[in-house]
């Protein structure tokens, strides 16, 4: 077994099936016995388990090179970190909620995903290749190829995460500091013309806060937004109003009821059965010009286009530390540190081979976005800020 990959929903299982494409000897384990059975039907090694006991899962990827974890974020990291601790090499899709407490024998890539990971890689590069002290705008999502669908979503990844993102804050890096930005405020949402996708919206996220945090130092302005369709936003806000996105219990029917657990399966039911689209753009500029960069992923046959894109981009993170690039490497590292190792190209290359093909494109961000924005921290938050 060279791979071991724990979770087999939409991502996970595109990352264990890209990874036995490119030969590796692959694992697939899961709790739920319907996403062994698809995984064995495609051909791939897969077993049940308990993957909520950090103690049984590490029985069963003790013997892999690398260990993939492609589960829900707040579940995953905790089961990453606690593999890293172990010593084990562990390449993780999702947030890190709680850095490490004690020592990480083993190796931590964190946030080895589209956005963050390719994209802070991408912001990484740009900036050692324009110099420091310019605007970064990311813009990045997940949006329903039919816009009439309800919210002008497609549930193809955790939906609990999904609505979370309305919830917990986002984040401006500003002039050396992070400034909190509430999601759903108007003033804060940003119009994006996609070419060949049309108008669509953009809310400040906080998926790139830890980065933004690390380089506020390097940045005059930085920020990443998540892409929607026109409307969605709006109808967002409603339903946080409404409070069906809180996660304290309301009786229904005599029945204890957590809001946001309705609301997800009610998403999942009414968008799972849409097509998506998968869409990234990086702008930096600089003081040596600037850079846009764009990757655009299609739904292809089965798969989603955000399982083509997260777990693509999640396999070729374990592909560059199975090439024995970062052998040497201890602790927590993230895709940023990559490029600064200089093996952003590598990556890219690696991310190509499996036709995630990221191309130089026009901005569609700056520099008004961050015109608009500067105005706000200026005049809203601007007494909001945590050091970085």
């Amino acid at each position: 077994m060279d791979v071991a990959v724990v979770g087999l929903g939409n991502v996970g299982l595109r990352v264990a099936y890209d990874l036995a494409l490119q030969g590796y000897s692959v694992l697939g384990l899961d709790s739920r016995g319907s996403r062994v059975a698809i995984a064995r039907r495609l051909g791939l090694e897969a077993k049940t388990i308990d993957a909520l006991s950090d103690s049984i899962v590490y029985s069963k990827v003790n013997g892999a090179s690398v260990v993939a974890v492609a589960m829900p974020s707040e579940i995953g990291s905790r089961l990453s970190t606690a593999l890293a601790a172990r010593g084990l090499r562990v390449v993780d899709v999702s947030l890190l909620h709680r850095p490490p407490a004690g020592e990480v024998r083993g190796l931590l890539l964190a946030e080895a995903g589209v956005s963050p990971g390719l994209s802070t890689l991408l912001a990484e590069a740009a900036i050692k290749s324009r110099g420091p002290g310019g605007h970064l705008a990311v813009a990045a999502g997940s949006v329903s190829e039919d816009s009439s669908a309800p919210l002008g979503h497609a549930a193809t990844w955790s939906v609990i995460d999904f609505l979370k993102e309305y919830v917990e804050p986002g984040f401006i890096a500003y002039r050396g500091s992070v400034v909190e930005v509430d999601p759903l405020n108007p003033e804060a949402w940003l119009p994006v013309e996609w070419p060949g996708v049309g108008r669509l919206e953009c809310f400040i996220g906080g998926g790139m806060k830890r980065f933004l945090a690390r380089r506020s130092h390097r940045l005059s302005m930085g920020f990443e937004c998540s892409l929607r369709r026109p409307g969605h936003l709006a109808a967002m806000r409603i339903l946080r109003d409404l409070g069906l996105l809180s996660e304290e219990p309301v009786k229904a029917s005599g029945c204890p009821v957590r809001p946001l657990d309705l609301l997800a399966r009610l998403v999942e039911k009414k968008t799972g059965g849409y097509r998506d689209l998968a869409l990234m753009q990086v702008e930096y500029s600089g003081p040596g010009g600037l850079e846009a960069w764009r990757l655009e992923v299609r739904w292809a046959g089965e798969w989603s286009a955000t399982s083509i894109a997260v777990g693509g981009m999640q396999s070729a993170f374990v592909e560059l530390i199975a090439s024995g690039e970062l052998d040497d490497v201890k602790g927590v590292v993230y895709p940023e540190d990559i490029a600064a190792m200089g093996l952003e190209h590598k990556l890219l290359g690696l991310a190509e081979k499996r036709g995630l093909s990221v191309s130089r494109s026009t901005p569609v961000l700056l520099p008004g976005a961050a015109l608009k924005l500067e105005d706000l921290v200026k005049l809203k938050f601007g007494g909001q800020q945590d050091s970085p």
